[in-house]
């Protein structure tokens, strides 16, 4: 009946001093994209598909819920978050009717920047707790003719999951960390990225999943600002667990290869060439081309 207006974020930030700050509001969890120099953005400048911009087993998340966290910057190169949220979905209300539907969950993030042979580099590794759900035990799923898929219930779970990436050539010095926020490449060069996460296989259907490839800006001298990109992903599906004896695959794999246009600094054109293989039987695998249009006002 028309459109919804959604409010995802509305947080107040303090710094409590230049190595601590404190974040409490309604958040965003997914916002950007897992940062990484080359595959981060969340769809809009860089990669498109959610296994390469995303740890796959992260879908149990809510996309948008209350919660709070600190912050700590010992140094310009190392940040540290910890953070509690609620496990409620609550994108189109205010969460707090529903706060105990879903459980909680904390989540504590570690970064890192350094210097490979004068090169910038990073790694990110996070853990995830979920407490006090109404997770399905998939070890114990069954099916049932009058009520489908039906199992024993599990009240807490778990993911981990690491990020790094490297340049291996690079125009010029950098001084000072890299903004991996910032959805683009900051320095003109190229290098590789990966990701692979881990979760608890009795409640996660992605029990692991983990994503590689190379990235950059400027391929073309005479075009320093473009944007370019080619990535694979898996992911390890749990079918025994999951989807037992349906036929489907226990895993899924893609490629995924894009280049970015910057027409101006504040327009940019992306064709995207993505290869998909299909998990649900009788489906054949997919090959997806598409282009996007970027506007930043």
């Amino acid at each position: 009946d028309g459109y919804d207006i959604a409010l995802t974020q509305f947080s107040y930030l303090q710094f409590l001093n230049e190595h601590w700050q404190f974040i409490v509001g309604k958040l965003d969890l997914f916002a950007d994209g897992d940062a990484n120099e080359f595959a981060t953005g969340r769809g809009r400048t860089q990669f498109n598909h959610w296994s390469i911009n995303y740890p796959t087993g992260v879908l149990l998340v809510p996309a948008s819920t209350i919660g709070a966290g600190l912050i700590y910057e010992p140094s310009h190169d190392m940040v540290f978050t910890t953070s509690v949220t609620s496990g409620t979905e609550c994108v189109r209300n205010d969460c707090f009717n529903d706060l105990d539907d879903s459980g909680y969950i904390s989540a504590t993030t570690a970064s890192f920047q350094f210097n490979l042979n004068g090169l910038p580099g990073g790694f990110t590794g996070s853990y995830i707790h979920f407490f006090d759900f109404d997770f399905t035990d998939l070890n114990e799923i069954t099916i049932s003719p009058d009520e489908g898929l039906v199992g024993s219930d599990k009240d807490h779970s778990w993911l981990a999951s690491g990020s790094f990436w490297q340049y291996l050539s690079a125009e010029g010095v950098h001084e000072g960390p890299i903004n991996v926020h910032d959805r683009l490449p900051d320095l003109q060069g190229w290098g590789f990225f990966g990701r692979f996460t881990f979760a608890d296989e009795d409640v996660n259907p992605w029990q692991a999943s983990v994503s590689l490839g190379i990235g950059g800006r400027g391929l073309f001298q005479s075009r320093p600002d473009d944007l370019f990109g080619v990535g694979y992903f898996y992911n390890d599906l749990s079918t025994d667990r999951f989807l037992p004896d349906l036929g489907y695959e226990d895993k899924g794999e893609g490629f995924e290869a894009f280049y970015n246009f910057a027409i101006t600094k504040s327009v940019r054109f992306s064709t995207n060439l993505q290869y998909l293989e299909w998990i649900v039987p009788p489906n054949d695998d997919a090959v997806v081309v598409s282009g996007r249009l970027q506007i930043i006002l």
